[in-house]
């Protein structure tokens, strides 16, 4: 059941094309953050070679790139319970994944603005909520 639970995050990244967004994302901020340099007279880029640190890079990372990530965690946490229930897994394991993910990361997790997907205790909050709303509406498929 625990498997089935990753599995199904994994399989729900592929079915909502996370990817082709990340992608497409990626090549519009580029663009954009070259406009804006124009725009400024080239301030990212003197701000960037005379701090060391490329700042268009970090606000990216930080106020856009991650948030995203995250969200698409979400999504495919939620899409990939469904997955797990319509093929009839116990999907309540899932949350025990999260307490063991947790657990074997104790101290080392970042915090969850730093970091592209969602900390443990969120995902558990969250799954706890939803996983009782997906045993109703996504029962196993028998056939």
């Amino acid at each position: 059941d625990g498997l089935a639970a990753v599995l199904g995050h994994e399989i729900a990244h592929a079915v909502a094309k996370h990817s082709s967004e990340r992608a497409s994302r990626s090549l519009v901020l580029n663009i954009g953050t070259s406009i804006a340099d124009i725009a400024t007279g080239g301030a990212l880029s003197r701000t960037s070679r005379a701090t060391g640190v490329d700042v268009a890079g970090m606000l990216r990372q930080f106020g856009i790139d991650n948030p995203f990530n995250r969200k698409q965690e979400r999504e495919a946490d939620y899409l990939g319970i469904i997955f797990a229930s319509l093929s009839g897994y116990d999907i309540r394991e899932t949350i025990q994944v999260w307490n063991r993910m947790k657990e074997e990361n104790k101290g080392k997790e970042p915090p969850e603005w730093m970091s592209t997907h969602p900390s443990s205790d969120n995902r558990i909050k969250l799954l706890s909520q939803w996983i009782p709303e997906v045993m109703m509406k996504y029962p196993p498929i028998i056939i």
